[in-house]
């Protein structure tokens, strides 16, 4: 009888003296969007302070390519719950890349792309690129890994590449052209490692 007294009173001093989020703050974004973080992140207003969350939301926002650097701050609020502050600090996230290089007959080759890794705010990847190497080759890539869920997203790939490839046989070397068109479609799920 003595146990479910003491359980009855551990369990009501909690109740009665637990520290509750009343509000989350998210400053210092510019382009990644409100909202979209407080979707990825595991605190919530109305649930009770847990600091090892806070920590596991720190750790997931510094993997997310448009954030640089993230941190919070926990303040407590006149009716004696708290507010939590999540800052962040954003990258610079549109990427040009350039390669410059020569084919097997030594001409000129290019391959020029654009990405953008934070696009629409909600860290979707837009891109392509344009290649030439004797033939015009592209690319375009779209990666939303948080389209659905705050775990589950899609991919989507095109690429049309054309080269001329050396074939080394024992009368010498030919030359013939190597056409690769490809589609893709993935479904991304982020795995929860803590």
């Amino acid at each position: 009888m003595k146990s479910v007294v003491y359980i009855f009173i551990i369990g009501f001093c909690g109740i009665t003296f637990g520290q509750d989020i009343s509000e989350i703050i998210i400053q210092g974004n510019h382009k990644t969007r409100s909202q979209f973080i407080q979707n990825i992140t595991q605190v919530k207003a109305g649930n009770s302070l847990d600091s090892a969350k806070i920590e596991l939301d720190i750790s997931r926002l510094k993997r997310l390519p448009g954030i640089a650097h993230a941190y919070y701050k926990v303040e407590k609020t006149i009716d004696n719950s708290y507010s939590v502050t999540y800052g962040v600090e954003e990258n610079f996230t549109i990427i040009p890349s350039a390669n410059v290089y020569t084919t097997n007959d030594d001409e000129f080759a290019y391959r020029l792309g654009l990405y953008e890794f934070n696009g629409l705010g909600r860290n979707i990847l837009i891109g392509g690129y344009f290649q030439r190497d004797i033939f015009n080759s592209y690319g375009i890539n779209f990666r939303a890994p948080y389209l659905f869920s705050n775990k589950l997203g899609l991919a989507v790939n095109h690429q049309n590449l054309s080269t001329l490839e050396p074939v080394f046989l024992e009368e010498g070397v030919a030359d013939y052209r190597y056409n690769n068109t490809s589609y893709e479609i993935l479904g991304l799920y982020e795995f929860n490692f803590h």
